[in-house]
């Protein structure tokens, strides 16, 4: 307006200038001034700007033609995100865009384009209003409509974000490798023989605790069959026919568990009683000579040794074997009075009267056990 009204002021003083002079009152052309270009070159410069942007952007919608010859589609079903460079996007697998003949090339080039691609969406109009705000870091992206017979591209980078944007196929970039499965080696231990026998041995014990004797037999047995080796059955089997009175099935089993392995002090000690109920003394020494290295430190088969040896008649034998067991076991008052009736019968009557002495010391005999020793010490006086 400043430059209007400047202008107007200039003309108004001319005018006064003229009158003056007496010209003739016409309109003459005003010189060139130089403030009157500056509004021209104003005015052209923001005419070539609106021409340049124009020009770029029918330069812009042409390369989109070109690149995407013949008729486009007219719903863009299942359009696809171009990812922002921070996320990579797998594009070896693109194929190159199919070459048309020149005169079809032009023939879709001069077709009218259409709206649906004129109007180039941006990401907002391809994203659900529910997931767009996960996008908001996206300034703009191209949305191309799917080629025919073109290979689905993975879903990778932002694209993954969302399953409602892009196509649910599975992408190979995502698959998770299955780690290696965890090989649990189960060995299934195999019951033994022995296994089967302590089985049988423990189920005919509880019987027995009932009171059923005849079963716990049957299940000693059972034992026994599936390992004749198993001691405990075999002395708990043997046990129960000694209380029946069952001697001679006793020592049956008695004997056949010795036969498998003599090391046994206890089933030697067992035997040797029967075989002296039954009157056979020199059958029990003979079971007890099988089995003296194992009961060597066993203080009660030593004693019942020596107890078969004295009623053998062989009293330097029970005097070494009663010497044996009062060592391990010194104050068993029945052994010192089997000792002093053996050094007695020996001739050593000091040494005998010692031992009686020592037997009633302790005040464990029975009283007629008692009263024979006070003879014996009377007669050793």
């Amino acid at each position: 307006m400043s430059l209007i009204n400047q202008m107007l002021q200039d003309l108004e003083t001319r005018r006064a200038i003229d009158e003056q002079a007496g010209l003739p009152n016409d309109v003459r052309s005003l010189p060139i001034t130089r403030t009157s270009v500056a509004p021209k070159i104003l005015l052209g410069g923001v005419a070539l700007a609106v021409l340049a942007s124009g020009a770029y952007w029918w330069a812009q919608v042409r390369s989109s033609v070109d690149q995407y010859p013949g008729p486009m589609p007219q719903v863009i079903t299942h359009p696809q995100v171009v990812a922002p460079r921070s996320s990579p996007v797998a594009s070896a697998n693109i194929p190159a865009p199919v070459q048309m003949p020149k005169e079809e090339r032009s023939r879709a080039n001069s077709a009218p384009i259409d709206a649906s691609v004129r109007q180039t969406p941006s990401i907002s109009s391809a994203i659900p209003e529910a997931t767009r705000g996960q996008f908001s870091g996206l300034k703009s992206a191209t949305v191309h409509p799917p080629l025919p017979q073109t290979p689905v591209l993975p879903i990778t980078g932002a694209e993954a974000m969302s399953t409602s944007a892009v196509s649910p196929l599975p992408s190979p970039a995502v698959t998770k490798s299955n780690p290696d499965p965890v090989v649990i080696n189960k060995q299934v231990r195999l019951a033994t023989a022995n296994d089967k026998a302590e089985n049988e041995y423990r189920k005919a014990m509880t019987v027995l605790n009932q009171g059923q004797v005849d079963e716990a037999i049957s299940g000693l047995r059972a034992a026994l069959r599936e390992d004749a080796t198993h001691s405990n059955a075999r002395q708990a089997l043997a046990g129960l026919f000694i209380e029946q009175r069952r001697l001679e099935e006793a020592q049956g089993v008695l004997q056949e568990g010795l036969a498998q392995n003599s090391a046994q002090p206890n089933m030697a000690i067992k035997l040797a009683h029967i075989q002296v109920e039954r009157g056979d003394i020199k059958g029990a020494n003979e079971t007890l000579q099988q089995s003296a290295v194992a009961g060597t430190n066993n203080a009660e088969y030593r004693a019942f040794s020596a107890g078969v040896s004295q009623r053998l008649g062989d009293h330097p034998a029970a005097i070494n074997e009663y010497q044996a067991a009062l060592r391990l076991a010194p104050y068993a008052n029945i052994w010192w009075m089997g000792l002093g009736i053996s050094l007695d019968a020996d001739g050593k009557k000091a040494e005998a009267r010692d031992a009686f002495q020592k037997a009633r010391a302790g005040g464990a005999l029975s009283p007629d056990l008692d009263q024979f020793v006070e003879q014996k010490l009377r007669q050793l006086q």
